[in-house]
């Protein structure tokens, strides 16, 4: 690059650098635009200053909460594009940032144009599977791939359609349409279908054509309530088919839309005289399923009871008694409307969680097994075929046949789709369905001849039931239990022993609190990692032993030393900038740090970048640390940090709100101990967390700083799972009863599966565990991370690689480590995750693979190919 070329650069970043000191991203960004549009041959010299005018300037922009901010992210998408269209990193930040606003369309685009560009950047691999798992839920190929569900709606459309080939139908919640081919190919004159997924929508209609049915099937992309006759279907249907049905069986508005179909798309119901044989579809209209039947048993369940409430009011020397814990995954946004909570969103964290009645297991394949202490008992009855759909409720009595612990009542339902045929959801049938459990807050232990009383009731969208007692008295009389054709309860069993160690008891009934707890709704799987006794004892010795470190060295005298830093040309337009290794440390009143020379000393300080509702920070300001930053607090779990905080005296220690890395300035001072979870319970890195601690590293830690863990190692292992292969793509033309849906659906099939439980999960090990690849935080530096490792692995065993499963061992100190792998240890939080083939590879015993682990931008891909 020539002088003159140089000197355009350098003007160009230092205004754009002046821009973002104002706040003013925009101008920024157009500032570094114009000069790649005038001199693109300037590209390369100044990509990481766009790039980092490019992160500035999504960042302060808020598409949901603003149409200007959306305008004006609109307008700049359109010129990047333009200028950087072969870019893979500003298109996956576009992409990330559609994402993150709901933007799923647009944020398709970006990401898929991204991997076009470069199809090995991870970030962009990564997102687009976070997207796709959010544009198709996993249960829809669990679904589709239930034979006896598709085989029980087909004949019971059949008979339906049958009785009258003439007939008008309505496909409500339509999915991919594979109801209304059902129809269609037993013969009804016309259906319609309705969804307001935007994605399945575009799916059904081309799933539709190739399959022969355009002209007979039409789809609307609306919801059905706000469908009217003839504007949107010609007639009143005849027949209405439905699964808008969760575990709950009311949560996916059932009724409502059921009672509103009957009212204004459904020709009227004419009721058939006793004696006379049911037409299922003569005259009148109806509706399938034409009624459910819900069922409820009491059961022991260590793993419910862990993910509910505190096992303990004692955690990590913490007193916990000042707050009441209840586990749940539903938020009430700004409205009070409640939804369960996203994967992945920009708002996850900012609207409060709210009581959740119940949640939804596998019970089949829970950990740790269940034991039922009752037995199986009818609770409720629904009539989908009366137009009003009364609202059942009921009074029950379970007798205690098991001696244990009442930690949930579990319901599931039988989805009655005509007189005849009917789909049960219960625990004990190989099906797609998960049981809703309605746990208790607190253990009731219960004997042979006790008595669980409950009552049931609904609402439009809400199945309820409750505990309503305990009693001892054998006179009570329960009602009957359900036909012989339900198995005896000890088949209700798990195969898995239920766990019943100390470290899953609960701390008996606590004396009555003088003053009325905090209740903290916390999400389940975080209730989970506060029950983790070894868990949180680890991290509290290795914080411990850390923090006794860095107060040893500050009584010393001894001085840090400052880090060598290396700044390329427009290093000062990213984040942060300078640097201050083994600078002075300062704290100030109200828990404000600074780095200048007032105020008094401070000994040690420690940054928690743990997510959720972290207590590391309490533990390290108990432990004596000096001042503490919660970095990463969420607004709805900041009530509870700073009641515990408060409680155990260690408040005016602590910073707690959200460190925005961008906010940081080269006078911040240096941290002693960091603290962070890298690896989440889903069993996955945490976004962008690797390069959080290699930029916090390279500017902000001196010589001596200690994060927690201070490595991670990846291990993994080569399975075998058809379990895992028929909850990530349609497995074929069977399931589906001919229709080819896979071929459309599949493009959304899920390649990295994360929550994974290989403690329950049905599989098969191909091969040993291996390790793959290590990182070591002691070695970063302010250039992105990147770790990449290659190894051959020998097949112990002939079978079909579904994919490769993975796990990592966290190293805590020097003698400290902890495993996330399955039934590592005895209360473990932590589930797995896998990289899954888009083909099963069969391999013989002694077949050698390559097998290759990348991390990069903060993601993990693990692949295999053949040994040469």
């Amino acid at each position: 690059m020539d002088k003159t070329a140089r000197a355009q650069v350098k003007r160009a970043a230092e205004t754009a650098l002046r821009c973002l000191s104002r706040g003013l991203h925009v101008e920024a960004l157009y500032e570094l635009l114009q000069l790649t549009r005038d001199h693109p041959e300037h590209v390369r010299a100044i990509k990481q200053s766009f790039l980092s005018s490019l992160a500035a300037f999504l960042d302060s922009v808020n598409c949901g909460d603003s149409q200007a901010d959306l305008e004006r992210f609109s307008r700049v998408a359109q010129d990047v594009c333009e200028v950087y269209s072969h870019d893979e990193a500003a298109l996956t930040m576009l992409g990330v940032k559609c994402l993150d606003e709901g933007l799923v369309k647009q944020a398709q685009f970006f990401l898929e144009a991204a991997l076009r560009v470069d199809p090995d950047c991870l970030g962009a691999k990564e997102n687009l599977r976070a997207l796709y798992d959010r544009m198709v839920m996993r249960w829809h190929f669990l679904m589709l791939n239930d034979l006896s569900r598709n085989m029980a709606y087909a004949n019971a459309v059949d008979r339906a359609v049958s009785r009258r080939p003439d007939c008008c139908v309505l496909d409500i919640g339509s999915g991919t349409g594979i109801l209304s081919m059902m129809a269609a190919r037993s013969g009804a004159k016309m259906v319609s279908a309705c969804d307001f997924n935007e994605t399945l929508f575009s799916l059904s209609r081309d799933i539709v054509a190739a399959n022969g049915f355009e002209g007979r099937v039409n789809i609307i992309h609306a919801l059905s309530t706000s469908l009217t006759v003839p504007r949107d279907i010609p007639n009143r249907a005849d027949l209405v088919v439905t699964e808008i049905v969760d575990a709950g069986l009311l949560g996916e508005y059932i009724v409502p839309t059921l009672r509103h179909a009957w009212k204004e798309l459904l020709l009227p119901r004419i009721p058939r005289p006793a004696g006379v044989e049911a037409s299922v579809c003569g005259r009148g209209g109806h509706v399938i399923p034409r009624g459910a039947t819900v069922y409820a048993v009491a059961i022991e369940c260590p793993e419910i009871r862990r993910q509910s409430r505190l096992l303990s009011s004692h955690i990590s020397g913490l007193d916990l008694s000042s707050v009441e814990v209840e586990g749940s995954d539903k938020t009430s946004d700004a409205n009070g409307t409640t939804a369960a909570l996203p994967l992945d969103a920009q708002h996850r964290g900012v609207f409060p969680l709210v009581h959740e009645p119940y949640t939804c297991e596998r019970l089949a394949q829970v950990r740790g097994g269940y034991l039922a202490l009752t037995g199986v008992h009818k609770i409720l009855e629904f009539d989908f075929s009366d137009p009003e759909i009364p609202l059942p409720e009921s009074d029950v009595v379970l007798a205690v046949t098991s001696l244990g612990q009442l930690d949930a009542i579990a319901t599931w339902f039988d989805l009655h789709l005509d007189e005849e045929i009917s789909i049960s959801t219960s625990p004990l049938w190989d099906i797609s369905w998960e049981q809703a459990l309605f746990p208790m807050q607190r253990g009731v232990a219960v004997d042979p001849g006790n008595h669980i009383h409950l009552h049931s009731s609904c609402s439009d969208i809400l199945l309820d039931v409750r505990l309503v007692g305990v009693s001892s008295n054998t006179k009570a009389t329960p009602p009957p239990s359900v036909p012989s054709s339900f198995p005896p309860v000890g088949a209700l069993r798990n195969t898995e022993s239920v766990c019943r160690s100390g470290s899953m008891q609960e701390d008996p009934p606590p004396t009555p609190p003088t003053t009325t707890p905090l209740v903290s709704y916390i999400e389940r799987h975080e209730v989970c990692r506060l029950n983790d006794v070894l868990y949180m004892e680890c991290y509290l010795c290795s914080l411990r032993e850390a923090i006794l470190t860095a107060r040893k060295e500050a009584l010393s005298g001894s001085e840090s030393e400052e880090d060598e830093m290396v700044c390329e040309d427009m290093q000062g337009l990213c984040i942060g900038g300078g640097g201050v290794g083994g600078g002075v440390k300062v704290i100030h009143g109200e828990g404000q740090v600074s780095g200048s020379d007032e105020g008094g000393v401070a000994d040690c300080l420690v940054l928690d970048l743990t997510h959720g509702p972290s207590l590391f920070g309490i533990v390290a300001a108990k432990e004596g640390a000096d001042f503490v930053q919660v970095g990463r607090s969420q607004p709805m779990y900041q009530s509870f940090q700073t009641c515990v905080a408060e409680a155990n005296g260690v408040l005016e220690h602590i910073a707690i709100s959200r460190l925005e890395l961008s906010s940081l300035t080269p006078s911040h001072p240096v941290w002693d101990v960091v603290v962070s979870d890298v690896v989440g319970p889903q069993g996955t890195l945490r976004p962008g967390i690797l390069d959080e601690l290699a930029y916090l590293r390279s500017q902000f830690f001196h010589s001596g700083t200690e994060v927690l863990p201070s490595k991670v190692t990846l291990y993994a292992v080569c399975i075998s799972s058809p379990a895992l292969k028929a909850q990530s793509c349609v497995l074929g033309t069977i399931p589906t009863l001919g229709f080819d849906i896979a071929s459309f659906i599949n493009r959304y099939q899920v390649s990295h599966f994360v929550d994974v439980d290989l403690s329950t999960l049905p599989h098969e090990k191909l091969s040993n565990t291996f390790e793959l690849l290590t990182i070591n935080f002691g070695t970063l530096s302010i250039k992105p991370l990147q770790a990449e490792a290659e190894m051959c692995v020998t097949m112990e065993t002939s079978g079909a690689i579904t994919g490769v499963a993975y796990w990592f061992e966290l190293a805590l100190g020097d003698n400290q480590t902890i495993s996330t792998g399955p039934s590592a240890y005895e209360g473990s939080h932590w589930h797995q995750a896998a990289f899954l083939l888009g083909e099963d590879l069969a391999v013989s015993r002694g077949h050698q693979l390559l097998v290759r682990g990348v991390v990069r931008d903060s993601c993990l891909d693990i692949s295999l190919r053949a040994a040469i």
